[in-house]
């Protein structure tokens, strides 16, 4: 998928930008995470005990990035009347809809806010305590069918042989939609051991996840399909949580802090690895556009968040892009992200497929 956007982290806004204005989608950011009920002595209160778990054992303290965005700023907005769509403490901000180009104007008035920036057209989830178990698996060089020749080129079939099959481990899926996921024979094993222990809609705010699109559903089965004989995938051991930030029908920068919201929740709930197969250069707004300048893995909302999501001790896998052999040729957002792992392809020769996004990154990573 197509994205893209100009954005500066942090230090994004200065001002109040007098771009496009309602009916829209607007990312207002905030000056500060003061005034809330939320301390980094007790940070049970908004991460679940996986999740602390995997810092303890990666050795990483709890900092103000994990810290949720002040609950009186957030109501602040909703009693000004903006519909709020989104909530993103890593970035600090909020995704809001409104109609009334009024209520813009009145921002530049409001000591906590540092200013907005229109993000298209068109909530935060609580903490999960996830438990785990183990479920191992005996796989066979048969039993991998279509999918033998993609494993055996990860050495994927190496590691199921010891027994390394992703038993244990949490890994988020976040995509556009995961439609049929929840009926397809390939996922039976998955459903019926309880392995799908979060779904979570950003877009919508809700957990029902298995419409909307067929991308997901798509990435989902090259990890945890299990056919013998047909299909079974890398991590057919592995639980895993589904969420859903992508508008498959349009292409807006709102789609990039909605992804940053499903980064937020993938470490909430104490996410050991996270898969993007989501990519952004291009919107249906030119103005949103990304320049390959910006792809220095630490400008746009999408690589931003990607570069904080492994610094909490996740695992973030990004697709590089299907723009290979066309006119941008090069990777997509987040797939510049500092300290992440952005995957190409390969045919089932190992050669270059043309259309895979290609690097380096502006900063010549």
């Amino acid at each position: 998928m197509r994205k893209s956007f100009l954005i500066t982290a942090f230090l994004l806004f200065t001002g109040i930008v007098s771009a496009q204005i309602a009916p829209d989608l607007y990312f207002i950011q905030f000056t500060d995470k003061d005034n809330g009920p939320y301390t980094l002595l007790q940070p049970e209160q908004y991460l679940s005990p996986k999740a602390l778990q995997r810092r303890t054992h990666h050795q990483i303290s709890v900092d103000s990035y994990d810290i949720p965005v002040t609950p009186m700023y957030v109501d602040s907005l909703r009693a000004m009347g903006f519909g709020i769509i989104s909530v993103s403490k890593w970035l600090n901000g909020v995704v809001v809809y409104t109609d009334n180009p009024s209520l813009l104007a009145q921002l530049s008035g409001i000591s906590f806010v540092q200013g907005y920036r229109s993000s298209g057209h068109g909530v935060p989830s609580s903490k999960l305590d996830v438990e785990l178990h183990d479920a191992s698996r005996d796989v066979s060089a048969t039993d991998y069918g279509y999918g033998y020749t993609q494993i055996a080129q990860v050495n994927g079939d190496y590691l199921h042989n010891l027994n390394f099959m992703g038993q244990g481990m949490l890994i988020s899926v976040i995509d556009a939609g995961f439609n049929g996921a929840d009926t397809i024979d390939a996922f039976d094993n998955l459903h019926s051991s309880g392995r799908v222990v979060y779904t979570w809609d950003v877009i919508n705010n809700n957990p029902f996840v298995y419409s909307y699109h067929s991308h997901g559903t798509m990435v989902l089965s090259v990890m945890a399909s299990e056919v013998p004989g047909v299909l079974v995938g890398t991590a057919p051991g592995a639980y895993y949580a589904l969420i859903r930030t992508e508008e498959g029908a349009t292409e807006y920068i709102a789609e990039e802090y909605f992804l940053a919201r499903g980064f937020e929740i993938a470490d909430s709930i104490g996410s050991d690895a996270v898969n993007v197969s989501l990519g952004y250069t291009e919107f249906d707004d030119p103005a949103q556009n990304h320049t390959w300048a910006d792809l220095d893995g630490n400008t746009t909302p999408a690589s931003i968040a990607a570069r904080i999501a492994a610094s909490r001790g996740m695992v973030v896998v990004a697709a590089a892009g299907n723009s290979g052999d066309d006119t941008w040729t090069k990777i997509a957002v987040p797939a510049d992200a500092d300290s992440i792992l952005t995957a190409g392809s390969v045919n089932s020769s190992g050669t270059y497929s043309p259309f895979s996004s290609i690097g380096p990154s502006a900063d010549n990573r």
